[in-house]
């Protein structure tokens, strides 16, 4: 997959020693047993920016999608498509987060979701799906006013991010955390888009799975240890996915969760 880590910023040790997976698919084992078999299989994308019907996507019980599904210029007739095409999907369940581009949606969270009758839009806030607790946030860190793709910009991190409570097992969020696939390209040059807060508290809440988009030029996916003990190091992890789809570099990302 290449290296993650290019910019002249001191990357934390336990984020440079982190395993880049180039697999797609990724059985994750929440229990030590394998005496249980119920498994949740989602399939996560992100990033589609109104592509989303040249998708093939894999059959699974959860479909996620880690925002922008539009274009800023035309996002208000973007998510009418959208949402037709979220309920062509054969997935039970269909959980989004609106990603920066959105900005011709409502800002007030019951308003946006009365938009979509084909799936649930998180707004900072925790939705189970069969036993697996998710907790969804929209938004990207503030940028400067001219910026126009600033749907949900929060300039108030540590705020933000201390919502997400422990217990927390898929975390969806727009924008990459911090030093993790987050570095881009851009017409000035090249800098890390991710959230440094984030990055904190998703080291101290420890989800399963963190998922996000945002950064079209690190899509990939990495396995985050949180002990020193080898023999747990796959099991006390978090496997980060940047799901971005836009440069057409990554599938659908497949996760079996194990109940």
């Amino acid at each position: 997959m290449g290296s993650y880590f290019s910019s002249n910023e001191i990357v934390p040790d336990f984020i440079s020693n982190a395993e880049s997976i180039p697999s797609k698919l990724f059985p994750l084992k929440v229990h030590k047993s394998d005496t249980r078999h119920d498994v949740i299989r989602f399939i996560i994308i992100s990033d589609t920016h109104t592509r989303h019907r040249d998708l093939s996507l894999p059959l699974g019980d959860v479909l996620i999608h880690c925002g922008d599904w539009s274009n800023h210029p035309t996002s208000k007739q973007d998510y009418i498509d959208f949402d037709i095409w979220l309920g062509e999907q054969p997935h039970k369940h269909k959980i989004i987060v609106a990603g920066n581009h959105e900005i011709g949606l409502p800002h007030n969270p019951r308003e946006v979701q009365e938009l979509f009758a084909n799936a649930v839009c998180l707004f900072d806030q925790t939705y189970e799906v069969e036993g697996v607790k998710l907790y969804g946030a929209p938004g990207i860190p503030a940028r400067s006013f001219l910026y126009r793709a600033n749907y949900m910009q929060y300039s108030r991190p540590i705020e933000k991010w201390n919502g997400i409570p422990y217990g927390t097992d898929i975390l969806i969020t727009h924008t990459p955390p911090r030093f993790v696939m987050d570095y881009g390209k851009h017409s000035r040059g090249y800098w890390r888009e991710g959230d440094m807060e984030l990055l904190n508290r998703a080291m101290n809440v420890k989800p399963k799975v963190h998922c996000f988009g945002h950064n079209h030029d690190q899509p990939g996916v990495m396995r985050v240890s949180h002990s020193l003990d080898t023999l747990k190091c796959a099991e006390d992890s978090t496997l980060f996915i940047n799901a971005s789809m836009f440069r057409g570099i990554i599938p659908p990302v497949v996760v079996d969760f194990h109940m």
